[in-house]
């Protein structure tokens, strides 16, 4: 399954909108014109701002999630979306109204307040659940009290590969931990391929806050997942199936063609087919991810998964919901899979039906949402739906794309197929796509829903039950809002106005106010590559990590002149050059600057010997000590090297050759 952000179906972006699809006149009904002027604040984490109504004009800029703005007009266009005219501090434009949220008035309900204090909501969540009852006040919002501090379970998100984002994406988005940042490259290394990166802590601590996301169109990540045919049914699905890949007829007959073939004829023109051959132990128990052409992977399950889909080479289940690891001793296992070029198709016969009356039979099977599960194969497969995992072309689909993710030699889409052809639990192999949506469905009721992880949130940010922070569906941070987002797309304002339950986390020692987007981009390289000074060796010696150093020199040295490279070419570096040695120390600062803004300062702490002669020949001495350093400079008059040294120590000497006592200060 993928670590979701599917490229053709959902982009991020380093400036501009991360778009959902709320549907417009949901939110506005088209024709509506206001007379007056209305504030209104973006939903959304970055908003595109456009200079005309269109997805085809210009950006003028961009705002960020919960920026106030002045609406000062509206236009219905072509694409069926409303939008909205806007001014705000540095601008205007225009942005489309599923990206506005108006405020609505809330008159003190007591009842509704002596809810939320008994619920155990702190008071920074209670502002938009006010606003939320307000416009729903059949809406039911439940606290899930986790029991974790805060801050551990950002650091427990952030191990491994459980938290990546688009390499695209800003710089303040993106780790510079260890082993998640190169510094000798001033570039981030790939997870799962080079599409998904180790994502930052500030990143995560905003999709992580609930706080960030409660508002009508991102709340949606923390409905629970139950089946309600009162509230969910075809015609709702319809509805949000419009415009996709989905809104068409499919065969369900079984007829599918052989592996390899594709579009109406026999051909398989684009395709390719691996042969995987697999052996030895399991593999890493962190997932990876893996970006294939039409769609991009993004899934981790920890060793202590309670799923079965391992792979050649990663060792055999030993029932349906446990992963048993492989030995040293495993067996040799090749298996062949054929991966369609992006975009082909084959040719459907036989008996149909729609994708809704195919998503409604398996939210009867599972019960499950519908809704929900429209809305994970969308974020999974795209709006275009041109993944390979789902073209049909190997005579198999994985719509969920349960197991696709990179590891032992396979792509994420060859593994995905992989598990889909094999027999046996979830009604595999799917060789049709109701057998894989049904059967997926099916695989996510018994491994998610009866683990506790009953809402979209709790699938990504596992902060509850016994496997706390594995098991987790995606390791993309923004899957779980940006699916809530499209699964409230699907609800009708006659359909948000019936009654529906919310299921909110709460953590102990949470900051007083949401955790804010980050939004500095730049690189961050503020390390320096090399650090010396003319005719003398630091101590100890240059490392980008190290960040003091000493040097002692001769009495006579009245100046250094100290050089400095940054690792990245766009940082700049300040306070090198010739340094004056006025007294018996000196202080070097200097301060490497990032692109992004960033800071580092390296010190050299310059010490000059004191209390002797400096003549050629003569015997410097310094109180405190009764090592003996012989130092020779050279012919040239250069630094000297030490020899006969008792003590092992080196002192510099640009001028003369001295027989050194060295003192007990820096050496």
């Amino acid at each position: 399954m993928k670590r979701i952000l599917n490229k053709t179906g959902l982009a991020i972006l380093t400036a501009a909108a991360i778009m959902v699809s709320p549907t417009a006149q949901m939110l506005c009904p088209a024709g509506t014109v206001y007379a007056d002027t209305r504030q209104a604040v973006i939903v959304g984490a970055v908003v595109n701002v456009r200079s005309g109504p269109s997805t085809e004009t210009s950006r003028a800029g961009s705002l960020t999630a919960n920026t106030s703005v002045t609406v000062t007009g509206q236009s219905t266009e072509s694409d069926g979306y409303v939008w909205y005219q806007v001014s705000y501090n540095g601008g205007n434009g225009y942005v489309r109204s599923d990206f506005i949220s108006f405020p609505v008035a809330y008159t003190t309900d007591a009842s509704f307040e002596a809810y939320l204090s008994q619920q155990g909501f702190p008071e920074s969540y209670k502002t938009g659940l006010r606003q939320l009852h307000a416009k729903y006040p059949n809406w039911t919002f439940k606290a899930y009290q986790t029991g974790i501090d805060w801050n551990t379970a950002v650091s427990k998100e952030l191990e491994g590969t459980n938290s990546l984002v688009d390499t695209d994406s800003i710089s303040s988005w993106k780790s510079t931990d260890n082993g998640k940042f190169d510094w000798s490259t001033s570039t981030w290394p790939g997870f799962d391929g080079a599409t998904w990166v180790a994502a930052s802590r500030d990143i995560v601590a905003y999709y992580m806050d609930p706080r960030n996301f409660l508002n009508e169109s991102y709340v949606f990540q923390f409905a629970v997942h139950k089946f309600n045919p009162n509230l969910q049914n075809i015609e709702g699905l319809n509805e949000m199936l419009k415009g996709t890949f989905m809104d068409k007829s499919v065969s369900i007959s079984g007829n599918t063609p052989s592996a390899g073939s594709q579009g109406s004829g026999s051909g398989s023109s684009g395709s390719q087919t691996v042969t995987i051959v697999a052996a030895g132990p399991a593999g890493s128990s962190e997932s990876a991810a893996s970006t294939d052409a039409g769609s991009a992977s993004a899934t981790g399950f920890g060793s202590e998964a309670l799923l079965d889909f391992a792979a050649p080479g990663e060792g055999t289940g030993t029932n349906d919901t446990t992963v048993s690891q492989a030995g040293s001793d495993a067996s040799t296992v090749s298996t062949e899979v054929t991966v369609p070029a992006s975009g082909t198709t084959q040719d459907l016969q036989g008996t149909s039906m729609s994708y809704a009356e195919i998503i409604m039979e398996a939210a009867q099977k599972s019960q499950e949402n519908p809704y929900l599960l429209a809305s994970m194969i969308l974020q999974e497969q795209g709006k275009d739906g041109k993944s390979a995992s789902i073209s049909g072309a190997s005579g198999y689909y994985n719509f969920f794309n349960v197991g696709a993710y990179a590891a032992n030699n396979m792509s994420a889409v060859e593994r995905g197929l992989w598990y889909a052809s094999q027999s046996g639990s979830y009604n595999r192999p799917w060789n049709t796509i109701e057998k894989s949506i049904v059967g997926g469905a099916e695989f996510f009721a018994a491994n998610y829903l009866n683990a506790g992880q009953d809402t979209l949130y709790l699938k990504k940010w596992n902060v509850q039950g016994s496997n706390a922070y594995k098991h987790q569906y995606m390791t993309n941070v923004q899957g779980a809002a940006e699916e809530g987002a499209k699964l409230g797309a699907a609800y009708t304002s006659d359909m948000r106005s019936a009654s529906h339950e919310f299921s909110i986390p709460v953590y102990k020692n949470m900051p007083e106010s949401a955790c804010p987007l980050p939004v500095k981009d730049g690189n961050p390289n503020n390390k320096l590559r090399s650090l010396g000074l003319d005719g003398f060796t630091l101590t100890p010696g240059f490392n980008m990590d190290t960040e003091q150093y000493t040097l002692v020199v001769d009495p006579s040295v009245t100046s250094v002149n100290v050089h400095a490279v940054p690792a990245h070419s766009g940082a700049s570096v300040s306070g090198g050059g010739s340094i004056s040695l006025d007294g018996a120390s000196t202080t070097v600062t200097i301060t490497v600057t990032a692109q992004n803004g960033d800071t580092r300062s390296y010190t050299i702490l310059i010490n000059r010997q004191s209390g002797g002669q400096t003549n050629n020949g003569s015997m410097y001495t310094d109180v405190g000590s009764s090592s003996v350093s012989t130092v020779n400079a050279g012919s040239s008059g250069g630094p000297g090297t030490s020899s006969g040294s008792s003590s092992g120590s080196t002192v510099n000497n640009q001028s003369t050759v001295n027989i050194v006592v060295a003192g007990s200060g820096p050496s």
